[in-house]
């Protein structure tokens, strides 16, 4: 499917002429992009355009009756009727064709014509004999009764009510969605982004976009402020419109939750917005309360000022709050008459010895309603995870254990024996528009106790839902690592849990003695206290850290891809699967767009492929999901292997682990190559190898908790390559950017009264 003809329209012709108008039907669909709406297909021109296309005939030394015809047209069907205008191109291959920038649907009105149009597929299941029985009711005004009064079909001998509703639906569904891209095309929304576009706002899309375009950056998933913006400026809104404003103030806290933040002050708010349309403060005050109004945005007093929340944001925070709260109030549904001789049974009974920090971790979890269990890698976490699930196990509680992702889920399994699941599994997702859980308040969890791990990831959105859902005599333990990056999505959860000095919180520094064999552990935690590693003498032995030197970004990218095809495959045995590279950043050549083409083509440059945008996907390349997507249960953050491409059915398959998952080629906007990540997305991830290039120019990027977060990824073995300023510089800065959140005076507030 990456064949050259696919862009032979916009790359390789030549224009011909100047623009013309070539009128015919559609014989056949040579190549079809779902994706972006790409076109090849062949013409058998009218007997108007006949005339044209036998004068360009004269330049080629092809001679045939249909055209070649290259553009963007949606859901094309062999036997459509179509106007197109564009200009003729001379391809070196393929010789003349016609390159169309617009295009329309011209409905047949003979009846030869009709009846070949109704069974062309535009309506789905409708046989010869249907189409002939139609056409010879209505005659040439069969399309007009389809489009006005399909109601009238019911007049067709043999037709039920079942077939004409079925009829009539897919008959609407096309018309809408033909309607609306021809509406939106012009202003560049790709065929793709129409359906989506059809699929939230229904059957009134076109009209609903014509009233008020900033919908589509309101409603549509993919869709942002500027692209709305575009539209509504071109359809003649004015720059003060109120539709413009509500829309620049509501972009404005979008953009600061995709930072991560659960909230803006009021007057940052307000400089922001100066950037879309300057507003007196009365006139701001106004429009603030209209959107309260309109309970779309809270207005907050508080101690710092005045603070600006999207509604559904002010929900997560304080719903959380409140239940902790419940939580920590609810009677014990586990209760253990002496906690500490409980804990020292179990711990015995394991044959394990156990550190005094440790053993307080276990009793605490005897003895309280929520706790938080954090510490760096080597310090113990799995075995007290251990000795947890003993301890309960040991009364017959009911004993849960979840993780944010399928791999932190799979490790957590593996590392203790015990069934884990993802917390989207666990309360059983399934809209992602609307996060909908079917576990809930309602439908609460059966556990008496719940082992979160890696709870650092967990942004507000998920906490949320998961709170709602545990009972309120449940026992609820968060394990995570404090000083990792905080999740991707908005919040900082276990951060504000800890700081809101309401629940109960055992931290463990102590190294043991089988971890401090490790470099990775030791260089870890050196680099969470400040220090720099001291690397001079891992060149000489074979460790499992390595530092190697390199301060040209060429040459860093070439040798990070020699690392992952040929030395560490040979020197230490991994497969290529095994090796992940972690990026500070996207840009740059060591950023992951580069990286991941170099690595793409040095790895797997050949094999069936598929052109989406900017990114091909092979197969047998590493990929990555990027969204969550309930229906799969694929999650944001995912990796996978592509195992298949199939063009005829436009199906791509990715192999997660154990499952087998399957794409529309529409739905590849949902995956990218993932040879090379950011450090963000590999947050719960566990990787035999990992290659980390570190550079000056990602300088404002480095940061000590970034470059922790990447060391700890690493299980068997990792390597930096770049500059030791870069290093220096990350493990100095201590400047993270902190998240604008009150959950933990909330918290304290709440729980505080509630105990």
């Amino acid at each position: 499917m990456n064949s050259p003809l696919h862009t032979a329209a916009t790359v390789e012709s030549e224009t011909l002429d100047t623009e013309e108008c070539l009128s015919g039907t559609v014989e056949r669909i040579v190549f079809e992009n779902k994706q972006n709406g790409y076109v090849v297909l062949t013409l058998l021109p009218d007997a108007q355009s006949r005339v044209l296309v036998e004068k360009i005939r004269t330049r080629s030394v092809k001679k045939r009756t249909q055209v070649r015809c290259v553009g963007i047209f949606v859901d094309p069907i062999p036997g459509m009727h179509l106007r197109l205008r564009g200009h003729w191109a001379q391809h070196p291959k393929y010789g003349d064709q016609f390159a169309f920038d617009s295009s329309e649907e011209i409905f047949p009105t003979t009846m030869d014509g009709i009846r070949a149009y109704l069974t062309s597929g535009v309506i789905q299941g409708m046989g010869e004999k249907l189409a002939e029985r139609i056409a010879n009711t209505f005659g040439e005004e069969t399309i007009h009764v389809l489009d006005t009064n399909p109601e009238r079909l019911l007049e067709v001998e043999g037709l039920g009510k079942k077939t004409f509703a079925r009829i009539r639906e897919s008959w609407a569904e096309h018309t809408v969605h033909r309607n609306v891209s021809l509406f939106l095309q012009p202003f560049g929304i790709t065929p793709g982004q129409s359906a989506r576009i059809v699929r939230t706002l229904g059957d009134n899309a076109e009209a609903l976009v014509r009233e008020n375009p900033y919908r589509l950056a309101l409603k549509v998933r993919g869709i942002r402020f500027d692209t709305a913006d575009m539209i509504a400026a071109k359809l003649g809104f004015p720059k003060d419109h109120p539709f413009r404003l509500k829309a620049a103030l509501l972009a404005v806290l979008n953009q600061s939750v995709e930072a991560g933040n659960v909230y803006l002050p009021k007057e940052v708010a307000y400089e922001r917005l100066s950037h879309y349309h300057n507003l007196d403060e009365e006139a701001y005050d106004a429009l603030v309360a209209e959107l309260v109004q309109e309970k779309l945005v809270v207005d907050e007093a508080w101690a710092g000022g005045r603070a600006l929340y999207l509604a559904n944001f002010y929900l997560y925070e304080t719903s959380i709050a409140e239940r902790i709260a419940v939580i920590l109030k609810a009677a014990k549904s586990t209760v253990f008459p002496n906690p500490k001789a409980a804990a020292e049974t179990v711990i015995a009974g394991l044959g394990i010895t156990l550190a005094p920090e440790q053993r307080e971790a276990v009793v605490m979890a005897a003895e309280s309603k929520i706790m938080v269990l954090t510490g760096g890698p080597g310090t113990g976490k799995t075995t007290i995870i251990r000795a947890i699930i003993a301890l309960f196990a040991g009364v017959e509680a009911k004993i849960q254990l979840a993780a944010p992702t399928g791999r932190a889920a799979r490790r957590m399994q593996e590392a203790t024996g015990h069934d884990a699941v993802t917390i989207h599994r666990l309360l059983e997702f399934t809209e992602s528009t609307e996060l909908f859980c079917a576990v809930n308040e309602d439908n609460p969890l059966k556990c008496d106790v719940l082992i979160i791990d890696e709870a650092s990831m967990i942004d507000i959105v998920l906490m949320y839902h998961l709170l709602a859902a545990v009972p309120p005599g449940c026992t609820v333990i968060m394990v995570g690592d404090i000083f990792q990056l905080p999740s991707v999505g908005p919040g900082s959860v276990l951060h504000d849990v800890i700081q809101s000095k309401a629940v109960p919180v055992v931290e463990l520094t102590r190294i043991f003695r089988q971890s401090q064999e490790s470099a990775i552990v030791r260089y870890a935690h050196s680099i969470n206290q400040g220090i720099v590693p001291d690397f001079s003498n891992d060149t000489e032995k074979k460790t499992d850290f390595y530092f190697m030197e390199e301060n040209d970004p060429e040459m860093a990218a070439k040798t990070i891809t020699d690392l992952v095809k040929r030395r560490l495959p040979e020197y230490y045995h991994f497969s290529q699967k095994d090796i992940q590279v972690l990026s500070p950043m996207r840009p740059g050549a060591v950023g992951i767009k580069a990286l991941n083409n170099a690595l793409q083509n040095a790895l797997n440059p050949n094999g069936l492929a598929l052109k989406r945008g900017q990114q091909t996907f092979r197969v047998n390349d590493r990929v990555m999901q990027v969204r969550n997507n309930y229906s799969k249960e694929v999650f944001n953050g995912d990796i996978g292997t592509i195992e298949s491409l199939d063009e005829k059915e436009s199906l791509l398959s990715v192999r997660f682990d154990e499952e087998e998952v399957f794409y529309t080629f529409e739905e590849t906007e949902e995956l990218v190559v993932a040879y090379a990540i950011s450090i963000h997305k590999s947050q719960g991830s566990e990787y035999p190898c990992v290659i980390i290039p570190l550079m000056q120019c990602h300088s404002w990027m480095l940061q000590r908790n970034l470059l922790y977060t990447a060391i700890t990824r690493g299980k068997k073995l990792v390597v930096i390559i770049g500059e030791r300023a870069a290093l220096h510089l990350a493990v100095r800065n201590t400047k993270t950017i902190a998240r604008l959140t009150r959950l933990d005076e909330r918290i304290t507030l709440i729980a505080g009264i509630a105990r």
